[in-house]
């Protein structure tokens, strides 16, 4: 028996690359020769997989990370990262990225946590020792 090493299954794979590259799920569904509906449901589980495996990868990154402070819903997006970036220097920590870094990372992390440049529901920071920057979003 072979152990499956991702926490996808090769046909939420499949249907996700074929969304990726843009393909409606009727599409994806003529293709694979299957209803719309079973897209759907397929998609619909990959997407949970993946944001249970971010929430997991997220709480062991902030285990050993110090809160630092939330920003909250409808905040702006580059205000928000100068803000960290000032209120760390002042706690006396070294960030290591720099503030254009830190969006690029909090957009491809979190996604559905950015709107533009508004912040949709809200966002935990946490820093560790080592400078590192870690986000963790809450939303509905």
């Amino acid at each position: 028996m072979l152990k499956k090493n991702s926490i996808l299954t090769n046909r939420q794979k499949e249907v996700l690359r074929y969304r990726r590259d843009g393909l409606a799920q009727w599409q994806v569904a003529q293709l694979l020769n299957v209803s719309e509906s079973a897209i759907s449901v397929v998609e619909r589980a990959a997407k949970k997989n993946i944001r249970l495996a971010k929430k997991t990868l997220d709480a062991f990154y902030t285990m050993d990370a110090r809160f630092f402070c939330t920003i909250k819903e409808g905040a702006n997006l580059f205000e928000a990262i100068v803000m960290i970036a000032d209120e760390a220097n002042k706690a006396g920590f070294t960030i290591t990225a720099d503030p254009v870094e830190l969006v690029r990372q909090l957009r491809t992390e979190n996604p559905e946590c950015i709107n533009g440049q508004a912040v949709r529901g809200y966002i935990k920071v946490f820093i560790r020792d080592n400078g590192l920057v870690y986000f963790e979003c809450f939303y509905e």
